[in-house]
Order: structure tokens, then C-alpha cells, then sequence
């Protein structure tokens, strides 16, 4: 039995911790307002994601990647919707986050209305 692991097998992209805090914050203020109601993390590979779901079940409805080999080029940072269709793309992660808010603000009221 080998249980020699190599770095290849850990993945290049994560999530900070205060990566994550900023996520989970913006999370919690949008499921108080009853607009998302579940999360999921991946990473995978080159790629980290955030996803949050309007339901259970379906297709999440922003996911935000990071992609660190992208940095240099087009920003490490994207806000995708739920076509898959990027919405914004940073080297910043805060641009990513105030985006993600306004996204759920604007869904917060067309329900209102």
C-alpha cells in the first residue's frame, strides 16, 4: 500500500479564510432576507467556487470562481450567473463581493414587487 501523496493531488485554488468570511456575510444578510437559501463550496483543481441557491435543488444562481492561473490575464476573480454567463470579472476580490450584493439586492426587490 503507498500512501505517498504528492502536491498535484491537493488543489492549487482555495478560499481564504477571509475569502470565505466575505462570502458567508453577504450569504447570511440575503437568506435573512429570504433570497438565497443554501451554499455550496468546490475546489477543484485550478478552480475554487462559491455557489448560492435560490432553492433547493436547483441550479445555483451566482457562483463566484477563482481561478488563480487567470490573475495575470483576466483577473482570478469571476461572478458568473445562472446561464453560466460571467457577469463580472476582477483581480479584485472586494469588486466581486459589491457586485454579488447588488445582484441579491436587485432580486430582493423584484420580490417585493
Amino acid at each position: 500500500m503507498n500512501l505517498h501523496t504528492t502536491n498535484n493531488a491537493r488543489p492549487k485554488a482555495k478560499l481564504e479564510r477571509l475569502e470565505l468570511q466575505g462570502l458567508l456575510r453577504i450569504y447570511g444578510q440575503m437568506v435573512t432576507r429570504g433570497i438565497w437559501k443554501d451554499y455550496a463550496i468546490s475546489m477543484t483543481g485550478n478552480e475554487a467556487s462559491f455557489a448560492v441557491f435560490r432553492k433547493f435543488g436547483e441550479a445555483p444562481q451566482f457562483t463566484i470562481v477563482k481561478n488563480p492561473e487567470l490573475a495575470h490575464r483576466q483577473g482570478a476573480w469571476a461572478l458568473l450567473n445562472q446561464q453560466g454567463i460571467v457577469l463580472k470579472r476582477s483581480r479584485e476580490f472586494g469588486a466581486i463581493l459589491l457586485q454579488l450584493q447588488q445582484q441579491g439586492e436587485r432580486l430582493d426587490k423584484r420580490k417585493r414587487h
